[in-house]
């Protein structure tokens, strides 16, 4: 049988990989200000690195979709080879990607509009960039008073101490000079740089005649969401699937800045404990696992697969390392998966600040790669159909193609 070239070719066209990676924020805490006007939010969108050797498990799909170099909808290829970015967004020096509407700036993103400030702030337009970072309104001046940093009214002298915070829900921190929210635990960390546990914009200080007034501006981070998963036992594997394996520090895994490279359940692992950290991971497959440490000192994340969210708790009474959460019942296909802390899990002892994640590797079914071929084989083959002796003849070919090449049993009789 005589297959025209352009059926073999489309035996093996395989849509392109593009790991796009949406920006998030950097969240700190507002600091004191004397002013009715407050410094303007400093924003730092972190850029997340995009892998660029991209594989999928077996090392012929991998170069197919290096060497076909396409993206996926939505993206646009970037200069450098192999790398795509969203459409209308920007791609980074150092294999990052901004989502649409953002530039590249310092380490991070700043949304189209703004100003870049001292690499490491995004400032409104007609903001003034202060030195060192944060902005102050077109109408205040940067100052710095007692070693404070923060916004003065034009042609006014700042000065004073520090008395409430201005926005309902925050609370000055003790002995300190910014605000977090109300229940919130006030924290420097080994660079002296204030954060809250919760979240919060950090603001620099600054003062004005009478008294100081903290100035904050509302946390965008949520209270951590109520666990909606629970654990279940993976279904029986198809005849001809496989498992691949994953490890933390594998580059097909995108994290964003707050991970760090630690060593946990015999193995290498990737660990976070900050509010908002995510991972990104993307694979052709049927069921995906997440492997990590349980225990006592376990967070609530989101597990999110193609848009179909669950929400974990990785709180266990002793300590363990398996399986946290799984998604099987797959369709066969390109699949994405983003894991995002959400806080320390209400189940921990009181007042544990140790609580994080410790991600050891995800493990992905792979389907008898040949299925698929074999199915956009029959399509094409028999889609002009003209006798029920020729679909008779392909059904028997689909079969017996099945049992050579995914080691299915064979089915009964075809009459």
């Amino acid at each position: 049988m005589v297959i025209r070239e352009r059926t073999l070719r489309s035996l093996f066209v395989l849509s392109g990989l593009s790991a796009v990676v949406s920006s998030g924020e950097f969240h700190r805490p507002a600091a004191l200000v004397e002013n009715p006007s407050p410094l303007k939010q400093r924003i730092l969108k972190p850029t997340s690195d995009v892998s660029d050797g991209l594989d999928l498990g077996p090392s012929t799909l991998g170069r197919l979709l290096i060497r076909q170099n396409t993206c996926m909808a939505g993206t646009s290829t970037c200069s450098e080879a192999g790398r795509c970015c969203p459409t209308g967004g920007d791609c980074c020096p150092n294999s990052g990607c901004c989502g649409s509407g953002n530039f590249c700036y310092g380490n991070g993103c700043c949304a189209t509009g703004e100003a870049g400030c001292a690499q490491n702030s995004c400032c409104p337009a007609g903001a003034t960039c202060c030195p060192g970072g944060g902005c102050c309104s077109g109408t205040d001046s940067c100052v710095t008073v007692n070693g404070q940093r923060g916004c003065c009214p034009n042609g006014q002298t700042c000065s004073g101490s520090p008395m409430s915070c201005s926005i309902t829900g925050y609370t000055p921190c003790p002995s300190d000079n910014y605000c977090c929210p109300s229940g919130d635990t006030c924290v420097r960390d080994s660079n002296n740089q204030p954060s809250c546990s919760g979240g919060g914009s950090t603001q620099p200080a600054g003062s004005g005649s009478g008294s100081m007034t903290p100035v904050s501006t509302p946390s965008n981070t949520a209270s951590v969401p109520k666990a909606t998963y629970t654990l279940q036992p993976p279904p029986v594997s198809q005849a001809g699937s496989t498992n691949s394996t994953v490890a933390a520090t594998d580059g097909r895994i995108v994290y964003s800045p707050q991970w760090t490279t630690s060593s946990t359940c015999s193995a290498v692992t990737r660990s976070c404990n900050d509010t908002g950290a995510y991972m990104k991971f993307q694979f052709i497959g049927t069921a995906v696992y997440m492997n990590l440490q349980l225990g006592t000192s376990g967070v609530v994340y989101t597990a999110d697969v193609d848009g179909q969210a669950d929400t974990v708790d990785g709180y266990r009474t002793t300590d363990s390392c398996g399986t946290g959460w799984s998604r099987f019942d797959l369709a066969s296909g390109l699949h994405t998966v983003t894991v995002t802390i959400a806080g320390p899990s209400p189940n921990s002892p009181s007042g544990n600040s140790q609580a994080g994640m410790d991600f050891t590797s995800f493990v992905y079914v792979l389907p008898c790669l040949f299925e698929i071929f074999i199915n956009e084989f029959m399509a094409i083959l028999f889609c002009e159909i003209d006798s029920r002796r020729k679909l008779l003849r392909g059904l028997r070919l689909q079969a017996h193609l099945r049992v050579l090449l995914c080691q299915v049993k064979p089915p009964g009789q075809l009459r």
